[in-house]
């Protein structure tokens, strides 16, 4: 019963202040330059450190982590994630690809990317990763498709 109740209280933590780590700037929309998923990140990070809502050392431990075959997927949406310090606990970057190509990492389709740094004192980092399993494992990949902009992806939170 414990347990069940404190999984409840760390999916209400995240419900309650998800906007403060997923900030209206920090979602994008690109046209991909290349099929190779690692290249459309990049591309898209290096768009987030232009504008100063990431530094280059923030982007390149995503990049780094993710080439190190460290990728979370799920279903279509991958899940760049690396330690750093970051001004709360968690900030989360979304990187949304026109369909123009099609992105594949090991055969699984990549429509969405959801970055996320956790900050490097945080006791328990995957509280986050179940959070964000619980809300995206279930979503129907057409209605990805549809998401266009920052309000229309914080509808896949509540």
């Amino acid at each position: 019963m414990l347990f069940r109740s404190k999984r409840r209280s760390n999916v209400s933590f995240f419900e309650q202040n998800f906007a403060t780590f997923f900030e209206p700037n920090h979602f994008i929309k690109l046209t991909p330059t290349s099929s190779d998923p690692l290249v459309v990140l990049a591309d898209g990070l290096k768009r987030f450190v232009a504008a100063g809502q990431l530094s280059p050392s923030q982007a390149d431990d995503l990049l780094a982590r993710e080439q190190m075959g460290n990728q979370l997927i799920i279903n279509t949406i991958s899940v760049p994630h690396a330690k750093a310090e970051v001004p709360q606990s968690y900030s989360v970057f979304v990187i949304k690809p026109e369909p123009t190509r099609k992105l594949k990492v090991d055969d699984q389709v990549i429509k969405l990317f959801v970055c996320v740094l956790v900050k490097p004192d945080i006791t328990d980092p995957g509280k986050i990763f179940t959070f964000i399993y619980q809300h995206l494992s279930s979503i129907a990949t057409e209605r990805l498709d549809q998401i266009n902009s920052y309000s229309e992806m914080m509808t896949l939170w509540q």
